[in-house]
């Protein structure tokens, strides 16, 4: 298991800058610690403590790199110049990696923490970059996402009434049903994932269930969506915004008592999108990034 390749990249600005594969760097370690955020307190009248920790904090990211003076290469100064630019405290870049053994790249988002280098001979420079991953796990480079088609309940087709099987003179009387979908989404990675999601309509009142979670986010009957209107949903920063303007927040139409932020689940997630009224053309549009603990 080797990175095969390593870079930094701003997503606001979009510089980016390789690492690994450049001439005259060496990636000579990548350490990644992931560290529980710890709750808990001691046990009165006991041993032990009582523990109720259920999240990870920030994880300490350490890049150990060796620079060397090649000829018709970078300078190592410029080198550092160039990273330099993006350990700014401000930015939030991520770190990309590529690995012979993962399926797809992998990134982390980070925050520069400090910067030590060694100077003791005059063909190489040993270099350590320290980040704090705020999010504490590797995501996915790239995005997965699933449409899920609103879930309507089935209409016409042959209906059985009290009287039989009604046979008139034109004949047998069948007329198309509705359709609806409950797809089944894959999510690959270890961990939970955020997620966001588009509702669209036409629709009134619609809800959004994760039913292998067993949560649901509920918008009551007040909100109404015609076609080509949508809910933006962003489950980590829990807000819902009508056609995604920020200014247009649709809180206050959501069940309280019956919603709850769910997450994506490593594995197999049935997905519903079930308002309580729908036309065809509604649909939910979901986006994610797989998460693996680093």
């Amino acid at each position: 298991m080797a990175f095969t390749a390593v870079s930094l990249m701003d997503p606001v600005s979009g510089l980016s800058q390789d690492i690994q594969g450049l001439a005259g760097v060496t990636v000579l370690s990548l350490q990644v610690a992931p560290q529980a955020r710890a709750v808990a307190e001691e046990r009165v009248g006991g041993a032990g403590q009582v523990d109720s920790t259920l999240w990870l904090s920030a994880a300490a990211v350490t890049l150990s790199l060796r620079l060397a003076a090649v000829p018709g290469a970078m300078a190592p100064e410029a080198f550092e110049d160039l990273m330099g630019a993006l350990c700014a405290p401000q930015l939030r870049p991520y770190l990309i990696c590529s690995n012979d053994a993962w399926p797809q790249d992998r990134q982390l988002v980070v925050r520069f923490d400090s910067k030590t280098k060694i100077v003791d001979n005059p063909l190489t420079t040993d270099v350590a970059y320290s980040f704090m991953a705020p999010n504490s796990c590797w995501e996915g480079a790239a995005q997965d996402s699933a449409a899920v088609p609103a879930y309507i309940p089935a209409s016409g087709g042959l209906n059985w009434v009290t009287a039989g099987l009604a046979w008139v003179a034109s004949g047998l009387a069948w007329t198309a049903a509705s359709i609806s979908g409950s797809p089944v989404v894959v999510a690959g990675g270890n961990m939970a994932a955020p997620w966001t999601a588009s509702l669209y309509g036409p629709a009134t009142g619609p809800k959004f269930a994760n039913d292998s979670a067993g949560l649901t986010l509920e918008f009551t009957d007040d909100l109404v969506l015609a076609a080509g209107e949508f809910v933006a949903l962003d489950s980590q920063a829990h807000t819902a915004l009508l056609n995604g303007d920020t200014a247009s927040s649709v809180l206050g139409s959501l069940n309280f008592a019956t919603s709850d932020w769910w997450m994506m689940q490593p594995g197999p997630n049935q997905l519903r999108y079930y308002p309580d009224a729908a036309a065809p053309g509604a649909v939910a549009e979901l986006s994610y990034r797989p998460r693996w603990m680093a």
